[in-house]
């Protein structure tokens, strides 16, 4: 896992303050290890993979000065300004169990794979964010000479839990190509990028604990991680101590949330309030941080043999040691994976995608077949690019060939594929009246207690007859109240109603609130294509809705491209009716989304807004 933060002077001792000064034997070192230059530390006087001693790190990280005391750049260093980003490499908590409880070959084993994995990680990295600003207000993105800083090891949590990671201080100045003057990076391209350096430190980190120690590992998770086979996972819950608090803050902000809004929160402010709570619980290491390194692991041994039998669990996840053979994802799979997650992707986004299926027998060998399968997936016709070209007169980078008021950053492709499925959508929404669909009139006391804009959005549902509307409103704006009269009204008029929601609780709440047979979009979606398909018969009776049957598809904003476009061409086959209703400025799909926002804002399609 890899995460980010800013580095300045109010903050920069931090990293030095437990470090013992000429620690060499981290098995038996009492504190941290000094940092170590790394990346172009050539181009301050420096070199790479030597310490960094407290003098030339304060110098960088408080003052942004170069060893010998040369300012990089031209702007005073204030209280608050920002001299590097901190790139935290962490391994995963069961990478960490192993090196809190073995012996001293397996913690040099997981030493050597961990700082190998790191190292590699941020020379993939380097060249991708090496970029500054100049001109009348940073306009322009150039080149600059590549990145460097100052990589530190920690081996424990805040909680003293062990927590195998590494700071990598990525200096806030780089030097630019075209002039030679040191300017401030251009971080947007380091966010940009954090996610896939962090999941290709994963796959090296994995490749060389396999051809080392023999470790097996689990399936890979969303962040390209994976957990070693064998520790118990009663071992990983005692050891999480920081992780545990975390979640149950999580757990009680969500609860509140629902009980103030009225709805669950999107994955996008989970991910922040996550952030928030972490920094807000976030205590300084306690006092014994700096314990002697036997205390720290007699402590975690006495912990861990007081849940398991130790040396069973070792002796059962430690095999022989075995480089793994190189296997790379195909194009295709990759491109699927990215234009499954997202609408528009940058080329790190594809990375992840990558870095997340590449195994192989050594660092060079994975870094390779990472930027070959990159190269060709970038090519492939399937791949389209959405950023407006060149045009005459235009300044250009040499290092991708785009004009200089483009950042890196910036830059977004999509997959043919997916263009076709939103074209296809459109133009379902859009289809004119082929007289398929019949207008119902409401009765009057259907209408009582609605205000104006709910029965003006019952009347337009009823009325016109094209084949799809969308019905938009925020959280409390009525939707399902006046979804039970229009319901009432299509049932007393004879047509078939059905409602689907992105999840199961959204369907029982439309169920329960509108008064029709509901289940989830999946559902009926299977029933009508992947289960024919698959040979598993025709569709359940309850699903085999008759034609100009009516669909209401509630929080259609959460409902990804994909899903959507299977279920416009099985509804224009079936010659249904589809009511979207749902609130495009607030919840949006987990994968690949924005099209409910898309035909909002399409003037050619029938739109009822509600206050």
């Amino acid at each position: 896992m890899l995460s980010v933060g800013k580095v300045g002077p109010a903050n920069a001792g931090y990293y030095q303050s437990a470090v013992v000064q000429g620690a060499e034997d981290y098995y038996a070192a009492d504190g941290e290890v000094p940092g170590r230059w790394v990346g172009r530390a050539d181009l301050i006087g420096a070199v790479a993979g030597e310490v960094a001693t407290a003098v030339e790190a304060g110098l960088l990280l408080e003052a942004k000065c170069a060893p010998d005391g040369t300012r990089l750049g031209k702007t005073t260093v204030a209280e608050r300004s920002v001299t590097a980003f901190d790139l935290t490499f962490s391994a995963p908590k069961s990478v960490s169990v192993l090196y809190a409880l073995g012996g001293a070959r397996v913690v040099a084993a997981v030493e050597a794979a961990h700082t190998d994995a790191v190292l590699q990680a941020v020379a993939s990295l380097s060249p991708r964010i090496a970029y500054t600003r100049t001109g009348h207000a940073g306009v322009a993105v150039v080149d600059a000479e590549g990145v460097f800083g100052i990589r530190y090891r920690h081996r424990t949590s805040r909680a003293l839990d062990p927590q195998l990671h590494d700071h990598v201080l990525i200096s806030n100045a780089v030097r630019t190509v075209s002039d030679g003057e040191w300017r401030t990076l251009d971080a947007r391209g380091l966010y940009r990028q954090a996610k896939a350096a962090g999941v290709e430190y994963q796959a090296h980190l994995r490749a060389g604990l396999q051809a080392s120690l023999g470790v097996e590992f689990g399936d890979v998770d969303g962040n390209g991680q994976a957990d070693i086979v064998g520790i118990d996972d009663s071992v990983l819950v005692e050891f999480s101590t920081r992780g545990v608090d975390i979640e149950t803050e999580l757990a009680n902000w969500v609860a509140g949330f629902v009980e103030r809004e009225g709805r669950k929160p999107s994955p996008i402010e989970v991910g922040k309030a996550h952030k928030t709570i972490t920094l807000a619980t976030r205590t300084a290491k306690p006092t014994d941080a700096a314990l002697p390194t036997a205390t720290l692991r007699a402590g975690w041994r006495q912990r861990a043999d007081g849940l398991v039998d130790v040396e069973r669990m070792l002796s059962s996840v430690l095999g022989d040691p075995s480089r793994p053979a190189v296997s790379r994802p195909s194009v295709e799979e990759v491109l699927e994976a990215v234009e499954t997650k997202h609408a528009q992707w940058a080329e790190a986004q594809l990375l992840e995608e990558i870095a997340a299926r590449i195994t192989g027998p050594d660092l060079a060998t994975i870094a390779k077949v990472i930027e070959a399968v990159r190269v060709e997936a970038m090519g492939s016709v399937g791949v389209v690019d959405l950023t407006p070209p060149a045009e005459a007169g235009d300044r250009l980078r040499a290092s991708d060939g785009r004009p200089v008021h483009v950042p890196p950053s910036a830059v977004r492709y999509t997959t043919r594929r997916h263009l076709e499925r939103e074209v296809a959508i459109v133009e379902w929404a859009t289809a004119p009246d082929a007289g398929e669909h019949r207008a119902v009139t409401v009765d009057e006391e259907l209408l009582n207690g609605l205000d104006g804009g709910q029965v003006a959005a019952v009347v337009a549902m009823l009325s016109d007859p094209r084949p799809v509307i969308t019905v938009v409103g925020p959280a409390g704006a009525g939707k399902t109240t006046l979804l039970a009269a229009a319901v009432t009204s299509w049932q007393r008029a004879g047509i078939g109603v059905f409602g689907v929601g992105p999840s199961a609780t959204a369907a029982r709440q439309l169920r329960d609130g509108a008064g029709t047979v509901a289940d989830t979009l999946h559902k009926l979606v299977y029933e009508h294509s992947v289960k024919q398909t698959a040979g598993r018969g025709t569709a359940d009776p309850v699903w085999d809705l008759p034609a100009r049957s009516v669909v209401i598809i509630d929080e259609s904003g959460m409902v990804d491209t994909r899903l959507l476009h299977d279920y416009a061409r099985i509804a224009q086959a079936k010659r249904w009716r589809t009511v979207l209703v749902g609130d495009h400025r607030q919840l949006d799909a987990v994968d690949a989304g924005g099209m409910f926002a898309e035909l909002v804002g399409d003037p050619d399609v029938v739109t009822v807004e509600l206050g």
